[in-house]
């Protein structure tokens, strides 16, 4: 509970000994399954904080002890799978982080079915992995998948569809295809808007993407 507290109010650098000792603490009362309690925790902190390094480490050790406690195709290695991956992807080592992705999503696949919020999870990952590589074709359909699931199983004003719709937004916008990125980008306006409040920063965001459109087409007034 401290942990989650420090977390999410962004005490990341305070919660690391914090992290340590639990760590230490789980070792030793639950050998590797306990440590790799720990080390979740110090990757997340460490990512937060864009301690790559470190935040790889800690990941690449959790995975290692996962697979060793759990079969490797238990869900909590995809999970693992997918944190390092995250760390891989921020640092450009994209060839590393691909086929973590694609491992992460065949286990969440067989564990949960195709229409799975992990699974969307993995897909979006996936999709903005390929647009950081212009790799456009292919982050099309991994968009469109992961808007079907969250509509689906989120419910089609939840913030988790507006984060799809601007993703995919995104990647209209770089293919020129700006009515249907405007089309996306105001949906998700609208979402956040209702959802989270008009002065959150992902309201913010929407809004700026939209302005971003308006003034490729030349519509400066809007």
């Amino acid at each position: 509970a401290r942990l989650s507290e420090l977390y999410n109010t962004g005490r990341y650098e305070e919660a690391i000994p914090i992290a340590n000792q639990l760590l230490e603490f789980g070792k030793k009362l639950n050998g590797l399954e306990g440590e790799s309690v720990g080390l979740a925790w110090l990757g997340m902190f460490y990512s937060a904080l864009a301690r790559h390094d470190e935040a790889a480490k800690a990941f690449r050790k959790q995975l290692q002890n996962e697979k060793k406690t759990f079969h490797p195709e238990h869900i909590r290695v995809a999970a693992t799978m997918v944190n390092l991956a995250s760390v891989y992807s921020d640092t450009g080592k994209y060839n590393e982080a691909e086929p973590l992705l694609h491992r992460a999503l065949l286990i969440q696949e067989k564990v949960h079915g195709k229409a799975h919020q992990d699974v969307a999870s993995t897909l979006l990952n996936l999709a903005h992995l390929y647009v950081q590589q212009a790799r456009y074709v292919e982050a099309e359909p991994l968009f469109q998948r992961t808007l079907a699931i969250r509509e689906k199983v989120l419910g089609p004003e939840h913030p988790g569809v507006a984060l799809t719709l601007g993703g995919l937004g995104t990647l209209y916008s770089y293919l020129g295809r700006y009515e249907e990125a405007l089309s996306l980008f105001n949906r998700s306006l609208t979402i956040n808007e209702k959802s989270l409040g008009t002065t959150h920063p992902r309201v913010a965001t929407a809004a700026s993407n939209l302005a971003g459109i308006y003034a490729d087409l030349g519509r400066y007034s809007e």
